[in-house]
């Protein structure tokens, strides 16, 4: 006996193995197989659903955690002491002008010259409601799509669907031999019945709980019409990316991971060019702000104060589909551009919204765009590497009942096997660098300001966020918090989140911590200037 297990023949042990993966049932799995399919030396279809449960298991725990954290009814009281200094300061500098009504005819109103805590008091309510109901739409959708893939696993759905696209290939075009075409066929059945499947909750996200709390502003003839685009546009850009791909794999020889690689990377920048200008106005349009507006002026000053190589700021209807607001800018070397939401304008004072603009134009002078575009690009050319070694892995294929050994399969169960482990794990360490980009560990805690009663702030030891720290040292101290308060207001955003769940999905940490952070540098910038 070795390790208590007793010795077995190798043909002993491959029937034993085939009677654990059928349950005891004798039923081979997954269910469908192809002919000739043999068994696997190592059990990946196994180890893929036992994996995928462990995350489901693991993200749902989190999800219960956040919603417990949902039915509190109060406010912290260190955002709600933050917040009042906000106003009393204001208040004090006579820094509070009325709202100004935005320019454009489908931005929502302003909302009402009230103080900042009064607002986020009079809508913690609503943002709460907001939140679970999104939370149990995710229940649900989350449960649905762990019992649907796990059965689809193992009822052997991937040999199935492409043995049906070499018969429909075969009826409709006459290429059942041509793997290429066959490839398409999958991939367009699978678009379609993912897109069909999946549906409902959808329109249960947008058409319910988004029409519910004030968001949706689309109608349902856009809904779909948004979604034919989309299955078009992947039809248009996917299906010659994806005959590009096979060719490359098959005739790449040894090294084809590197051209590969290649293929995909120019493809990517061929995307970046495109998408401002092509692919992002069939979906909303977008309109120069006007050269002569008192805002245009202050953005193209603040521009050329950090020396950003701006060329054009567009404002873009995001209200015609929903209330909820961004700001972001595009764009390669010297020809950067400016998007804003027509709803971000309505929302914030152009103050306010200058000092979320020194904020993105902080991830800018980090390099932190181009940061993030190098380690994806590590990610993509390490992801090939490995596909390389398992394009032929015949145990790879056979766990999951096939018998031929197509060259989209192979890709697909490479990143569904082996690769989804990895990256699960890669992508955690990725939203842990991208909050680190938002915020700077140092050495200070914050100093409570002049007032009758110092705050109660508890941050994580000084925690500096790396891009609000920039639009700190630009002067946007106050500004930015009022901002970044009323963004949180008018999105309906959870204040107090659960901080494992926080920790593990939240690129950016959450407003508490936050604030206290730009507090705690704006402190010392004050003490250094002394």
């Amino acid at each position: 006996m070795i390790f208590g297990m007793p010795a077995v023949s190798a043909a002993g042990a491959a029937d034993r193995w085939a009677h654990v993966r059928s349950f005891g049932t004798g039923l081979s799995l997954p269910v469908y197989r192809q002919k000739g399919a043999g068994e696997a030396d190592v059990p990946y279809l196994e180890l893929l659903i036992l994996f995928s449960f462990i995350v489901f298991v693991w993200e749902f725990y989190l999800d219960v955690r956040q919603y417990r954290a949902l039915q509190r009814k109060d406010i912290p009281s260190a955002l709600t002491e933050r917040i009042a200094e906000l106003d009393s300061r204001a208040t004090a500098s006579g820094s509070a002008p009325p709202e100004q009504a935005s320019q454009y005819k489908d931005a929502p109103s302003p909302p009402a010259a009230t103080s900042l805590l009064d607002r986020l008091t009079s809508k913690f309510e609503a943002a709460r409601n907001y939140s679970i109901d999104k939370a149990h739409l995710g229940f649900v959708e989350t449960a649905f799509s762990q019992t649907e893939n796990t059965t689809l696993l193992l009822l052997g759905s991937m040999p199935w669907f492409w043995d049906t696209s070499v018969e429909l290939a075969g009826r409709w075009l006459g290429k059942r031999e041509n793997e290429y075409v066959v490839s398409l066929v999958l991939l367009g059945l699978n678009m379609v019945l993912e897109q069909v499947v999946h549906l409902p909750f959808s329109l249960w996200a947008v058409f319910v709980v988004e029409e519910r709390h004030g968001f949706n502003k689309q109608s349902l003839g856009n809904f779909f019409l948004d979604k034919l685009k989309g299955l078009a546009l992947s039809a248009l850009l996917g299906g010659p990316m994806t005959l590009a791909v096979l060719y490359v794999i098959k005739a790449g020889g040894r090294n084809f991971f590197l051209y590969l690689y290649l293929l995909v990377l120019a493809f990517q920048l061929l995307l970046l060019t495109i998408y401002p200008t092509v692919i992002a106005p069939l979906f909303n349009k977008y309109e120069p702000l006007p050269e002569d507006s008192e805002l245009k002026i202050q953005i193209d000053a603040l521009a050329s104060r950090v020396k950003f190589p701006l060329t054009k700021v567009f404002v873009v209807d995001g209200s015609r589909r929903s209330a909820h607001s961004n700001a972001y800018f595009y764009g390669f070397f010297k020809n950067k551009r400016i998007v804003l939401f027509d709803t971000l304008i309505a929302q914030v004072r152009p103050s306010e919204l200058l000092s979320v603009l020194a904020h993105e134009l902080g991830h800018w002078a980090h390099s932190h765009t181009l940061q993030m575009f190098l380690v994806s690009q590590v990610h993509l050319f390490l992801a090939f590497f490995l596909f390389a070694s398992s394009v032929d892995n015949a145990a790879l294929f056979a766990s999951f009942g096939f018998s031929s050994r197509p060259t989209i399969i192979a890709l697909l169960l490479f990143f569904q096997a082996i690769w989804s482990p990895v990256d699960k794990a890669l992508s955690f360490v990725f939203t842990l660098w991208t909050r680190r980009n938002e915020f700077q560990v140092a050495s200070q805690r914050p100093v409570p300001p002049c007032s009758a009663r110092p705050l109660t702030l508890s941050p994580p030891p000084g925690p500096f966020l790396q891009a609000d720290e920039y639009a700190v040292g630009l002067g946007y101290s106050e500004d930015l918090q009022r901002g970044l308060v009323k963004l949180q207001i008018e999105n309906l955003s959870n204040p107090s989140p659960d901080p494992w769940y926080s920790f593990y999905h939240y690129s950016h940490p959450p407003l508490t911590e936050r604030l206290a952070a730009i507090w705690a540098r704006q402190q010392a910038v004050e003490r250094k200037r002394e």
